[in-house]
């Protein structure tokens, strides 16, 4: 999801289309995540406790991307992730805390380091060349005749 969000600020800052691929991977994430807590299945205010702050500012990002997609192919794009966002917000406001964000403040914080931040953490998680084991076909690991059965390599 990292690269996902460097390609998302990178043509946010550059003033360019958010890519397809990239913008409804992570609208379909937080769709998704606003999707349980409508339906009851996450607590919200745990979601607002621990995910508000990202939420919010990911909204006020993919925003307008959303409703470029809505007008090509419907209501239903984002809106459980438009739910959740007005959500957060509102009980920010009962908690005295001011979470509107803006373009002023998506600029800052792209100023302050955003993306070059999710830079070096795709560069520190990317596994070292020493590290890498050669690919294993993927006939090695599933037997056809035990589909329900993953067979891993024995440990030496």
């Amino acid at each position: 999801m990292t690269r996902y969000r460097v390609a998302i600020l990178t043509a946010v800052r550059d003033s360019r289309e958010i890519p397809r691929g990239a913008g409804n991977y992570l609208n379909n994430y937080f769709e998704a995540m606003a999707g349980l807590c409508r339906t009851g299945h996450f607590d919200t205010r745990l979601l607002w406790r621990v995910f508000g702050p990202v939420a919010t500012l990911w909204w006020a990002v993919l925003q307008p991307y959303t409703q470029r997609i809505r007008a090509e192919q419907g209501d239903f794009i984002g809106r459980d992730f438009d739910w959740l966002a007005t959500v957060l917000v509102r009980m920010d406001r009962r908690a005295g805390i001011d979470s509107r964000i803006d373009p002023v403040s998506i600029a800052n914080w792209l100023k302050a380091g955003a993306i070059e931040g999710l830079q070096e953490r795709i560069r520190v998680e990317e596994p070292s060349a020493v590290s890498r084991s050669p690919p294993r076909a993927a006939s090695t690991l599933f037997n056809p005749r035990r589909p329900h059965r993953l067979r891993l390599p024995r440990q030496a």
